[in-house]
């Protein structure tokens, strides 16, 4: 019988999760910095960094070489039972936002940087009416919680920061009242150079949309949608993360939506989808807020350009020549 080794009852205890895509990882970290490295404090750096390098969190040295998202957590002082060492601990002290923070190390590979954000984030309104910087800096110490549409706007601030290729697109549905949960969905559309080609990615879900195993573009799945194809959803973030807000300031009516997150059944959210990306809608450049789209059937194009004033349509040909040539 192999004698079991007992812990010390009482430890600080720091905790470091790296979250790589759909990878997730634990990290130990060092008590001495290796000779000849340097380390800046986690709390002093941005949330993204742009290399690998050794960090300090509370009285330990990480070092953070592979992309990703990394999580950080200082419980404090913690209490172990020596006799049975896997239960859970006790902790003693309790630790406020201060003691605990994320890292992002970005290198290149877009759908990386954005699982990252969508692990970090959560569906809710509590941080709307921040600025962009107000945002980011939520982000680094806590959660940002926002809807689709302020995300994907945050996302493009962040796109052009990084000098990533990429757009704020949405879709829209034709059946019921809009600006619901169940008839619009706001996302991102990225610009990958070796697929020369814009793929569609939903950092509020964390998806991307595939078929034959090749990423699409938000014209492509809504054109699919409207022939009545399938499409495959493929997940870009580790396995049960990411939160719904149900709190008072998010409740609403949204009864498919909510099956959707309620359930984690990708023919649930495959199904909203087909709904809300009927129509496909995608921000100009020209420097004011225009959203573009086409629409063949007449009466469901003037009803969405009775929604807003910001919506204009044009025809297909024309469309598919200034958002896809």
């Amino acid at each position: 019988m192999i004698k079991q080794k007992k812990l010390p009852d009482i430890r600080h205890e720091i905790c470091l999760k790296h979250f790589e895509g759909r990878k997730l990882t634990q990290r130990e970290g060092k008590y001495e910095l290796p000779t000849g490295q340097s380390a800046k404090k986690v709390q002093d750096l941005p949330l993204i960094i742009r290399k690998p390098q050794w960090v300090k969190f509370g009285d330990q040295y990480f070092h953070l070489k592979n992309e990703g998202l990394f999580r950080f957590w200082n419980w404090g002082k913690v209490q172990y039972s020596s006799e049975y060492p896997e239960d859970r601990p006790k902790v003693l002290d309790n630790r406020k936002d201060k003691e605990y923070s994320c890292l992002i190390l970005y290198r290149g590979d877009v759908l990386k940087l954005m699982a990252s954000i969508a692990t970090v984030h959560i569906h809710g309104r509590v941080h709307q009416e921040l600025s962009y910087a107000e945002q980011r800096t939520r982000m680094k110490h806590g959660c940002l919680s926002l809807t689709c549409g302020n995300l994907a706007v945050f996302m493009v601030s962040l796109f052009n920061e990084l000098g990533i290729k990429g757009r704020f697109v949405a879709g829209m549905g034709l059946n019921g009242p809009y600006n619901t949960y169940d008839n619009g969905h706001s996302l991102n559309e990225i610009y990958f150079v070796r697929q020369r080609k814009w793929i569609l990615v939903d950092a509020d879900m964390g998806q991307v949309f595939v078929r034959n195993g090749r990423p699409l573009s938000l014209h492509e799945v809504s054109e699919l949608i409207r022939a009545g194809k399938d499409f495959e959803l493929q997940s870009i973030m580790v396995p049960a993360v990411g939160t719904w807000d149900t709190s008072e300031s998010v409740s609403g009516n949204f009864p498919s939506f909510s099956e959707c997150i309620a359930f984690g059944n990708p023919e649930y959210l495959k199904a909203w989808y087909r709904r809300v990306l009927r129509v496909p809608l995608i921000q100009g450049n020209e420097g004011r807020s225009f959203y573009y789209f086409y629409c063949e059937n007449t009466r469901d194009r003037e009803r969405i350009l009775r929604y807003s004033g910001e919506y204009k349509a044009m025809d297909k040909p024309e469309w598919i020549r200034r958002f896809y040539s």
